[in-house]
Protein backbone atom coordinates (compact mmCIF):
# COMPACT_ATOMS: atom_id res chain seq x y z
CA UNK A 1 0.00 0.00 0.00
CA UNK A 2 2.53 2.41 1.09
CA UNK A 3 5.12 1.12 -1.51
CA UNK A 4 3.20 2.68 -4.87
CA UNK A 5 4.27 5.04 -7.71
CA UNK A 6 7.46 4.47 -9.22
CA UNK A 7 9.36 2.48 -6.68
CA UNK A 8 7.58 -0.59 -5.69
CA UNK A 9 9.01 -1.31 -2.42
CA UNK A 10 8.72 -0.89 2.01
CA UNK A 11 11.14 -1.67 4.52
CA UNK A 12 9.94 -3.50 7.84
CA UNK A 13 12.60 -3.46 9.94
CA UNK A 14 11.37 -5.75 13.83
CA UNK A 15 13.33 -4.44 16.73
CA UNK A 16 12.80 -3.36 20.08
CA UNK A 17 15.73 -1.16 20.24
CA UNK A 18 16.33 -0.45 23.54
CA UNK A 19 13.45 -1.97 24.74
CA UNK A 20 12.25 -4.98 26.42
CA UNK A 21 11.94 -8.35 24.51
CA UNK A 22 8.38 -8.68 24.71
CA UNK A 23 8.09 -5.05 23.64
CA UNK A 24 9.52 -5.82 19.76
CA UNK A 25 7.96 -3.34 17.53
CA UNK A 26 8.09 -2.70 13.48
CA UNK A 27 9.47 0.20 12.12
CA UNK A 28 8.23 1.25 8.54
CA UNK A 29 10.44 2.43 5.87
CA UNK A 30 8.62 3.81 2.50
CA UNK A 31 10.06 3.57 -1.35
CA UNK A 32 11.97 7.42 -0.21
CA UNK A 33 14.21 5.65 2.34
CA UNK A 34 12.10 7.88 5.10
CA UNK A 35 10.17 6.32 8.08
CA UNK A 36 6.51 5.98 7.77
CA UNK A 37 4.72 8.94 7.33
CA UNK A 38 3.45 10.28 10.60
CA UNK A 39 -0.59 10.41 9.19
CA UNK A 40 -0.14 6.82 8.16
CA UNK A 41 0.89 5.75 11.95
CA UNK A 42 -3.09 5.03 13.13
CA UNK A 43 -3.96 3.58 10.29
CA UNK A 44 -0.59 1.20 10.49
CA UNK A 45 -1.14 0.70 13.97
CA UNK A 46 -4.75 -0.45 13.67
CA UNK A 47 -3.85 -3.01 11.43
CA UNK A 48 -0.99 -4.31 13.79
CA UNK A 49 -3.21 -4.58 16.98
CA UNK A 50 -6.12 -6.49 14.95
CA UNK A 51 -5.98 -9.60 15.95
CA UNK A 52 -7.48 -11.02 12.32
CA UNK A 53 -6.92 -8.33 10.03
CA UNK A 54 -10.71 -7.62 9.79
CA UNK A 55 -10.09 -4.20 10.33
CA UNK A 56 -8.43 -4.27 6.93
CA UNK A 57 -10.89 -3.46 4.74
CA UNK A 58 -11.79 -0.20 7.20
CA UNK A 59 -7.86 0.95 6.67
CA UNK A 60 -7.67 0.32 2.82
CA UNK A 61 -10.96 2.79 2.53
CA UNK A 62 -9.31 4.96 4.11
CA UNK A 63 -6.93 5.19 1.47
CA UNK A 64 -9.01 4.65 -0.97
CA UNK A 65 -8.64 0.89 -1.62
CA UNK A 66 -10.47 -1.86 -1.75
CA UNK A 67 -8.94 -5.62 -0.81
CA UNK A 68 -8.93 -6.11 -5.02
CA UNK A 69 -6.29 -3.28 -5.47
CA UNK A 70 -4.32 -5.49 -3.25
CA UNK A 71 -3.52 -7.81 -5.87
CA UNK A 72 -3.06 -5.19 -8.45
CA UNK A 73 -0.24 -3.31 -6.94
CA UNK A 74 3.20 -4.67 -7.14
CA UNK A 75 5.93 -4.22 -4.01
CA UNK A 76 8.16 -5.95 -2.52
CA UNK A 77 9.00 -5.69 1.09
CA UNK A 78 12.45 -5.62 2.36
CA UNK A 79 12.63 -7.34 5.87
CA UNK A 80 15.18 -6.98 8.80
CA UNK A 81 14.56 -8.26 12.31
CA UNK A 82 17.01 -8.27 15.25
CA UNK A 83 18.39 -11.20 17.28
CA UNK A 84 15.68 -11.00 19.92
CA UNK A 85 13.87 -14.64 20.25
CA UNK A 86 10.90 -13.31 19.93
CA UNK A 87 11.81 -11.69 16.04
CA UNK A 88 11.82 -14.07 14.00
CA UNK A 89 8.50 -14.92 14.76
CA UNK A 90 7.57 -11.18 13.97
CA UNK A 91 9.01 -11.75 10.93
CA UNK A 92 7.20 -14.75 9.48
CA UNK A 93 3.76 -12.76 10.54
CA UNK A 94 5.42 -9.94 7.98
CA UNK A 95 6.25 -12.54 5.35
CA UNK A 96 2.40 -13.73 5.75
CA UNK A 97 0.92 -10.62 5.61
CA UNK A 98 3.41 -9.99 2.49
CA UNK A 99 2.73 -13.36 0.63
CA UNK A 100 5.78 -13.77 1.35
CA UNK A 101 6.75 -14.39 -2.48
CA UNK A 102 7.09 -11.06 -2.35
CA UNK A 103 9.43 -10.44 0.76
CA UNK A 104 13.00 -10.05 0.61
CA UNK A 105 14.35 -10.85 3.91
Amino acid sequence: MVSGGNEPWVGVMITASHNPAPENGVKIIDCTGLMLEQSLEPLSELLINSPDLSTLPEVLAKLGLTLADLDTIPSTVLLGHDTRVSSPALAQAVMYLAKDDACVP
